[in-house]
């Protein structure tokens, strides 16, 4: 799997941010669905049911439980950032996480 610890990326478009720090782990959800679709819609579904792939109403209590599925392990999620494909126009979001 391909992690990104980016800072530029870190400062741009946050919605959600709680006890994040500058090292932790990020993730961008697409590649989530492109590393393994199966998992990743597994996981939705045991969180929210769906097999959706947007996060506008997610509560950040419930992608940290989603996150922590796919990953296999306990993490906590610190921040969430919203950007725009430029190519596709379609929405991602950069999970940012520590493990427990």
């Amino acid at each position: 799997m391909e992690f990104y610890n980016e800072k530029v990326l870190r400062r741009r478009n946050v919605i959600w941010q709680q006890n994040h720090e500058e090292d932790d782990s990020a993730v961008y959800s697409d590649r989530l669905w492109q590393w393994d679709s199966e998992k990743y819609d597994r996981c939705c579904m045991g969180v929210w049911g769906n097999r959706g792939q947007m996060f506008y109403d997610r509560k950040p209590e419930e992608i940290q439980r989603f996150l922590s599925l796919y990953l296999g392990k306990e993490v906590v999620l610190t921040q969430i950032k919203q950007e725009q494909n430029a190519s596709s126009g379609y929405d991602y979001w950069l999970f940012c996480y520590r493990e427990r």
